[in-house]
């Protein structure tokens, strides 16, 4: 079987909406994946070390979500280059060599796409409509032909 091109500037990139579609498709599923930590961790709490509170705060439990924030994006980056979120809006993530994202390149975007997201704007004057979070990290976001297209190996 003969693989696409992995020359990412052959590839559509995806306009703000879509960006914005998937993201918000990302975060209702990382709410679930919140609550479900909350509520382990309240439990864990619970049953070894016997807090009376139900309630998850602290320095411990703010960490521990992070982590599983992370995880959740390092798991299906790596993994295909796609969220559920992307999948749905036919949306993948590559490298600029147009392969899988290497763990550190996850971990990069995931740090940048708070701030990538403030600068948006500047995606608008990008020849190829990068975001900071795409520049920094060695990363972009491809528009798929179609919903069962995948280039990342």
């Amino acid at each position: 079987m003969k693989h696409p091109s992995t020359d990412p500037s052959l590839y559509q990139r995806p306009s703000i909406l879509r960006r914005l579609a998937a993201i918000h498709y990302d975060g209702l599923l990382l709410m679930a994946v919140s609550i479900a930590y909350g509520l382990v961790y309240i439990g864990l709490n619970k049953l070894l070390f016997g807090a009376a509170e139900d309630r998850a705060t602290g320095l411990a439990f703010q960490l521990g979500w992070l982590l599983t924030l992370l995880g959740f994006f390092h798991y299906f980056w790596t993994r295909g280059g796609q969220t559920t979120g992307m999948r749905a809006w036919r949306l993948q993530l590559i490298s600029t060599h147009g392969k899988t994202p290497t763990p550190s390149q996850c971990l990069l975007r995931f740090v940048l796409a708070v701030p990538g997201w403030l600068f948006f704007v500047t995606s608008f004057f990008d020849r190829e409509q990068k975001m900071l979070q795409d520049k920094l990290s060695g990363t972009e976001l491809i528009l798929l032909a179609n919903k069962h297209s995948s280039i990342a190996q």
